[in-house]
């Protein structure tokens, strides 16, 4: 078995030891960036890199 003794959210989680899960999203309507001024269509998906900054009062 390939995945045996890999994680099982195996390339997601090669940042875990650091607290950093790896996400991948879409945009869900077209934007324009304020930044650079260029346009986002919808669907245009993106990875970015997930972390816990602090808690909230209602967060494990």
């Amino acid at each position: 078995n390939a995945y045996q003794g890999v994680h099982a959210l195996r390339e997601r989680a090669r940042k875990l030891d650091r607290g950093i899960l790896i996400i991948r999203f879409e945009m869900p309507y077209n934007i324009w960036c304020n930044t650079c001024g260029n346009h986002i269509g919808m669907g245009v998906r993106y990875n970015a890199e997930k972390t816990k900054i602090g808690n909230y009062y209602t967060t494990p």
